[in-house]
């Protein structure tokens, strides 16, 4: 049961962002998903009440697996994490997953994926910087680092001819840098 699940669950998500690729969200419907998929109506509502259950748990499957990235690449202990080995992981699961990154940060932005995209990368900041998290404009400062972070990956996928990666990951580090001086 638990394969045929997961299997049902990963085809629902496969087509859901076919769909999502293809059409603007608020057109695709429950009847579209289950044609694409193909399963039966019931078969949806035996695992989503309605589409953005999909779409939610697709945008918590992505995050799910950036924090996997942290947590891999530091073995547990942010605080001593190399940021360009990181910065590596993380291009790397980016690019597993360019398809459902790029549907959702370039070719119909999804704004809650990249307000949890954001708290993910606020949340490894202050595991970084345990310390730093009490000082003056701390909340500010991080939401700057996530803002600057989120925005050169969202580059490189709108261009991805135009940016070399190296180049990307070190301005990164530069930006995480001149942040942690300010604080």
């Amino acid at each position: 049961r638990w394969i045929i699940m997961n299997s049902t669950i990963q085809s629902i998500q496969n087509a859901f962002m076919d769909l999502y690729h293809k059409h603007a969200y608020d057109k695709i419907t429950v009847k579209d998903l289950c044609i694409h998929t193909p399963i039966a109506r019931t078969t949806f509502y035996t695992y989503y009440d309605n589409i953005d259950d999909v779409k939610n748990e697709i945008e918590d499957l992505l995050i799910k697996g950036l924090l996997d990235v942290t947590e891999q690449v530091s073995l547990g202990d942010v605080s001593h994490m190399n940021f360009k080995v990181f910065l590596d992981a993380t291009q790397s699961y980016i690019e597993k997953h360019w398809d459902w990154f790029y549907s959702f940060m370039i070719q119909q932005i999804n704004e809650r994926f990249i307000d949890k995209w954001k708290e993910a990368i606020k949340y490894n900041f202050s595991r970084k910087y345990p310390d730093k998290t009490t000082i003056h404009n701390y909340d500010l400062i991080s939401e700057v680092l996530a803002s600057a972070t989120i925005g050169a990956y969202t580059y490189w996928m709108k261009y991805p001819d135009k940016v070399n990666t190296e180049d990307m990951k070190e301005i990164i580090i530069k930006a995480i840098n001149a942040l942690i001086e300010v604080i």
